[in-house]
């Protein structure tokens, strides 16, 4: 297992990311001051996403297919959130999935894609207290 999003498991046989990137953004508004530099205060976390990125053949029966991603774009639908676990049993918040981006490329003849990039973006719903909600 590489990480879990609720009840899904990212792994070779799933989805198996190459690519995890965490981008957590701050608030630090400002005010003028009169012949001065702008006073600035930090009011918090304005946000936290992850994006997920990887590839999956579907026809080498080692990696995950195109149903595992269906999997993923239900989760979209469902509007829940989920826990975000790492492999480590690390758990990183609570995330919704915002989007899914697929390229199927490498078309046999039925249309079936030798080969799916994928990209996952997650973003954080919880405000840090992880701990009242598990």
């Amino acid at each position: 297992m590489l990480m879990q999003l609720g009840d899904f498991i990212f792994e070779l046989a799933t989805l198996a990311p190459d690519t995890l990137t965490r981008t957590v953004t701050a608030n630090w508004p400002k005010q003028a001051r009169y012949g001065g530099r702008p006073a600035a205060q930090f009011t918090g976390i304005s946000g936290e996403t992850v994006s997920v990125s990887g590839v999956i053949y579907p026809l080498s029966g080692i990696t995950g297919t195109a149903k595992d991603l269906n999997i993923i774009n239900e989760m979209i639908t469902d509007g829940e959130d989920y826990v975000l676990a790492a492999a480590d049993g690390y758990i990183k918040g609570v995330f919704a999935v915002l989007s899914v981006t697929e390229s199927h490329t490498y078309l046999d003849k039925a249309g079936a894609a030798q080969k799916i990039t994928f990209t996952i973006n997650l973003e954080r719903t919880d405000d840090d207290r992880i701990e009242t909600i598990l």
